[in-house]
């Protein structure tokens, strides 16, 4: 199977990086700055094993026509939440239907939209401990297994082409397996992902503590009421072993990326925004997640402002009777996304 990865941020360049470097078939689609150094200078990969130099095709999304793709091709969909619609808009124009798309990507709207557009949609878990802040480098934190990427049917394909899937990411050197229900997977990941807006906000130091606690009690809640179905798989992200990379921690997860980058959006609205979307649909209130949506648009495109809200702060507004001993925190780590 060949593969077209759209999106090289922290997930899709790395993972394009490794297939290309497995001596699978892949395209990589990217833009900007990132395209070009991409382009001119190779793919940066750096793990806790060293760094690699991948020179990996890369193209811009404007030049997808020009691609010979047949009907072994599968797109791997890496952008985030928020620009989904648009990217798959462009594949659609530009690849021969029908089109097999998997999701890498957080929260859980992306398939169904994905679905409207194409017959075959695959949902993939990504558990990847891995940093995209300066264009052509990627880093990857965990070591020897280098990430997780688990995959199950959405819509339509066929027992056959997910194991190529499959078959490709376990080349690329990722723990990969099937799983009959991904949407009970991709849900049990948008609880663990609540959390994700907290390290912008708060710092990383607070990803653990008692706002992203709330948040994921706001979500088991409306879960529960709406009748979905979650499985968390608490003990699946044990294999992963988060390490150092040029002599330091994983520094935060994507959404405080997305801040440091001074990009103007994050996936919140796609990951919290989910929770009150089914809040609002069961009456359930979900005030701090509402809350978390809210307050990260005042960061959006200011990378000064990241960790500028303190955690006493956060719980007060959202009407918390704030735990002796809550401040602002001074730093910290995350090895989960």
């Amino acid at each position: 199977m060949r593969f077209v990865v759209y999106g090289a941020g922290a997930i899709g360049a790395f993972v394009a990086g490794r297939l290309h470097r497995a001596g699978v078939p892949v395209t990589l689609v990217a833009r900007g700055e990132n395209l070009a150094r991409i382009r001119t200078y190779g793919l940066v990969l750096k793990t806790p094993a060293g760094e690699e130099r991948i020179g990996v095709e890369a193209i811009g999304p404007d030049e997808l026509e020009k691609l010979d793709a047949g009907p072994d091709t599968m797109v791997l969909l890496a952008v985030k939440s928020q620009d989904t619609l648009e990217a798959l808009q462009k594949i659609r124009r530009a690849l021969p239907e029908p089109t097999a798309v998997a999701c890498l990507q957080n929260g859980v709207e992306n398939e169904r939209v994905a679905s409207r557009f194409f017959p075959a949609v695959y949902g993939v878990s990504v558990i990847c401990p891995n940093v995209h802040l300066e264009p052509g480098v990627v880093s990857g934190y965990s070591h020897p297994v280098i990430g997780i990427l688990d995959a199950g049917r959405h819509t339509g394909g066929t027992i056959t082409e997910l194991r190529a899937l499959i078959s490709g990411f376990v080349k690329a050197g990722f723990a990969s397996e099937t799983v009959g229900d991904i949407r009970a997977v991709k849900y049990g990941k948008l609880l663990s992902n609540l959390g994700n807006v907290v390290e912008a906000l708060c710092g990383p130091a607070a990803l653990d503590g008692p706002i992203t606690e709330i948040a994921r009690r706001e979500g088991r809640a409306c879960l529960v009421a709406a009748g979905i179905a979650v499985d968390e798989r608490p003990d699946r992200g044990l294999i992963l072993t988060p390490s150092v990379v040029d002599g330091r921690p994983r520094p935060a997860g994507s959404t405080w990326q997305s801040v440091q980058r001074g990009l103007d959006s994050t996936e919140t609205d796609f990951l919290n925004g989910e929770i009150c979307v089914l809040g609002r649909a069961h009456d359930i209130p979900t005030p701090m997640n509402a809350l978390l949506q809210r307050l990260i648009r005042e960061l959006h495109g200011d990378r000064g402002r990241i960790g500028s809200f303190s955690e006493a702060d956060v719980l007060a507004l959202a009407g918390v009777r704030v735990p002796t001993g809550v401040r602002a925190p001074a730093g910290g780590r995350a090895d989960r996304d």
